[in-house]
């Protein structure tokens, strides 16, 4: 399936509580600046209790910008208790993407999923002509994904296939007629209901068991996406290395994953300062941070993850002689991380161990229960 010559209109569907109207703002503002002329998107926004005043700033700001909103929800109620992961409400939000089917008109047969924390940096028209080759999804490989995700599935006694790949899914292209016609919420829902808090990845996990063998890899480009301080386990080895340079200096989309987004001051993913950029023209009323927020951020947190993006990304990624001299150069600029550097590391290595446990732990099978997965509703 392939869109029409004659079609100039992208679909990007987002889930949202109220709280990440200026996160999606940001998104969408920066993907008109960078889309060929002639192109326009029509944004499917899945919201959570959206105020009206919310809707109508975001349908204001981008006023003039190639832009149709269209407003819709989901009522998932039933099936939430079933599904790990939702300490309030809100949390809700991350399980939309599963029901992309439900939530869209029939009519509509080819999405662009986008998180909200996402930057965009490309041409979106770019990744909505890629060719699907057969399968019902296109996503980026996860750099975590043997590190966090594949060996955690498979001592979890889930049904995830031994040699299978895993996808991060901040950013999908989706056959949404496969998708319907596989009846992927439905699975997906099904596997979250009976294996519970084993998905520790939610949705992310119940899709890459669905989809195990049905999705296309996107060059790493189209979702940059990095935890700073665990580089030394950044792994893109499934792309050349012509694909990861381009995708470290002219990434197409950025993913902050992670705990720290781009509006927090603890901050320190490439390209943050891009974020609150984009974020300032978009109209964007950035946080003030106190003086001990902003000197925490420039002389321990940004410096160290430039040193580590230097020497995990860079030296062993895609080598080139000339970064040792970048390295000294932020050194020499830098000095006091000659002793801050290895206890930052030390405790970004009590903190992996922390976390590999707590993933590699099993959990206790919980009792199944006779009732099935209520019906999702669409309004």
């Amino acid at each position: 399936m392939t869109p029409g010559n004659d079609d100039r209109t992208i679909v990007v569907a987002m889930a949202i509580d109220d709280s990440y109207t200026e996160p999606l703002l940001v998104v969408l503002w920066s993907a008109c600046r960078r889309l060929s002329p002639g192109w326009t998107l029509r944004v499917f926004v899945i919201g959570y209790q959206i105020s009206a005043e919310s809707k109508q700033r975001l349908e204001g700001d981008l006023k003039g910008h190639p832009v149709e909103f269209e407003w819709t929800t989901l009522d998932l109620s039933g099936p939430r208790s079933f599904w790990p992961g939702i300490a309030h409400d809100a949390d809700i939000t991350a399980y939309y993407r599963m029901f992309l089917g439900e939530a869209l008109p029939e009519t509509v047969e080819r999405v662009i999923f986008l998180d909200a924390d996402v930057l965009v940096e490309g041409d979106l028209a770019e990744l909505w002509n890629s060719p699907f080759d057969g399968r019902t999804l296109q996503a980026v490989p996860d750099a975590y994904a043997e590190l966090l995700h594949t060996s955690r599935l498979r001592k979890s006694g889930v049904p995830f296939p031994h040699s299978a790949p895993f996808f991060n899914a901040g950013v999908l292209l989706i056959d949404l007629f496969r998708w319907r016609e596989l009846e992927i919420a439905r699975q997906a829902s099904e596997l979250l209901w009976k294996y519970g808090k084993r998905l520790y990845g939610r949705d992310q996990d119940a899709l890459n068991i669905v989809l195990a063998d049905d999705w296309k890899a996107l060059p790493s480009s189209w979702n940059l996406h990095e935890l700073p301080h665990m580089l030394f386990c950044w792994d893109t080895s499934g792309q050349s290395p012509a694909e990861r340079r381009r995708a470290f200096s002219e990434p197409d989309i950025v993913h902050f994953v992670g705990t720290w987004k781009p509006w927090s001051s603890k901050a320190c993913q490439g390209f943050y300062e891009r974020w609150q950029a984009v974020a300032r023209k978009a109209g964007v009323t950035t946080k003030a941070f106190s003086l001990l927020e902003r000197l925490r951020q420039r002389l321990i947190w940004a410096p160290h993850a430039e040193l580590n993006r230097r020497l995990w990304r860079e030296v062993i990624q895609a080598p080139n002689p000339s970064q040792w001299f970048r390295i000294v150069v932020l050194g020499l600029k830098h000095p006091w991380m000659l002793v801050t550097y290895p206890l930052w590391q030390a405790w970004v290595w009590a903190r992996y161990s922390r976390i590999w446990i707590a993933l590699h732990t099993p959990e206790r099978p919980r009792r199944t229960s006779s009732k099935e997965p209520a019906k999702v509703a669409t309004r």
